[in-house]
């Protein structure tokens, strides 16, 4: 939960962001378009803020079946990819999907998914697919996993990424 400073500061931020987008449109400037310019900008903050508290928190609204996650992608050595992905939980049970698809797999290649909350290990469920060897073609590594914790309460997930002889086509991390 966002507290009365961090709204502060985001309404801030998100009145500056729309300010600095359309002071060069050729709309009519907001200070024309109200009574007041102080109106005006606080208007701006208030239209933007609602879509942009995610990105200020860091984390997804986790709890709405099909958002995809919020996550920082970070290049590792060799051919490693490092998410780092920062949920919220509900304090209801919370199904997620990592997914990673890899293409020109053939009979030696590698490939390998290693989910974290926390720094923990995630024990995917029965079905899931979070290695493969030697196949052929595209290949799709998932990981289905379900947690529950108290309403409010931060968790970083983590995927790490690691594969020899494909290429990483794409990634989605889903809530489902």
């Amino acid at each position: 939960m966002l507290n009365r400073k961090q709204l502060l500061d985001a309404g801030t931020l998100a009145r500056e962001r729309f300010i600095h987008t359309h002071q060069e449109s050729a709309a009519v400037p907001m200070q024309q378009a109200t009574t007041s310019k102080a109106a005006g900008v606080m208007r701006a903050g208030v239209l933007c803020l609602a879509a942009m508290v995610p990105a200020f928190t860091g984390a997804a609204p986790a709890s709405v079946p099909g958002n995809k996650l919020v996550c920082k992608a970070r290049k590792g050595a060799g051919d490693v990819v490092d998410h780092s992905c920062p949920i919220v939980a509900t304090g209801a049970p919370q199904r997620f999907r990592l997914s990673a698809t890899f293409m020109g797999s053939h009979d030696d290649t590698k490939l390998a998914m290693k989910p974290t909350l926390d720094g923990k290990a995630i024990v995917c469920d029965p079905g899931s697919k979070t290695s493969s060897l030697y196949e052929d073609g595209d290949v799709v590594l998932e990981c289905r996993f379900q947690i529950t914790a108290k309403a409010g309460t931060n968790a970083l997930l983590a995927v790490r990424l690691q594969w020899y002889h494909a290429q990483l086509a794409q990634t989605v991390f889903v809530a489902e």
